[in-house]
């Protein structure tokens, strides 16, 4: 066996194998958008009701601050003598019930005069809490005339015109 060799058997050329991929399947764009829109609409109802809530306690506490300015107005108003003061912090109704049915600036000056010690007023008011309920305001305080014991009130204040009056008044 000469130089010669057998003969080969023919070699396949060799084949590419390519690996075995699908193509993902295509995800719709729908459910995000879907779910987006679900978390941005629930984030608004959310920052409404905080917004809300937050503007409703800061009205309220305005509106309690008035109100308790209404009542250290009307202090001052006794101190002062002054009856036009006197009138724009308070209704009718209360007026005659401090005053009498017969009330008039006379009688209201007479009031003042008598809270006064040696011509010096001698009326304190403290401003211990307040409270609203629907359309009213209820002040509470502590008043004492000259040396004599603090004695608690009630104030219910409405507002009217966007003014709060005091309407009515009583000794706790």
């Amino acid at each position: 066996m000469s130089g010669i060799e057998p003969p080969r058997p023919p070699v396949a050329p060799p084949q590419l194998v390519y690996p075995l991929t699908v193509p993902p399947p295509r995800r719709s764009w729908v459910p995000g958008i879907v779910g987006l829109s679900i978390f941005v609409g629930l984030g608004t109802i959310v920052a409404g009701i905080v917004m809300s809530a937050t503007s409703a306690g800061l009205t309220d506490q305005a509106d309690l601050a008035a109100a308790e300015r209404t009542v250290t107005s009307l202090d001052a108003a006794y101190s002062a003598a002054d009856c036009d003061a006197f009138e724009a912090v308070t209704t009718d109704d209360v007026r005659q019930e401090i005053l009498g049915k017969n009330y008039d600036c006379d009688a209201f000056e007479a009031a003042a005069e008598a809270l006064t010690d040696g011509g010096d007023y001698a009326y304190t008011v403290e401003v211990l809490r307040s409270a609203k309920f629907d359309e009213t305001v209820v002040v509470t305080t502590r008043e004492a005339f000259g040396d004599e014991s603090l004695q608690r009130y009630t104030y219910l204040l409405e507002n009217e015109g966007g003014e709060w009056l005091i309407a009515g008044y009583g000794e706790q």
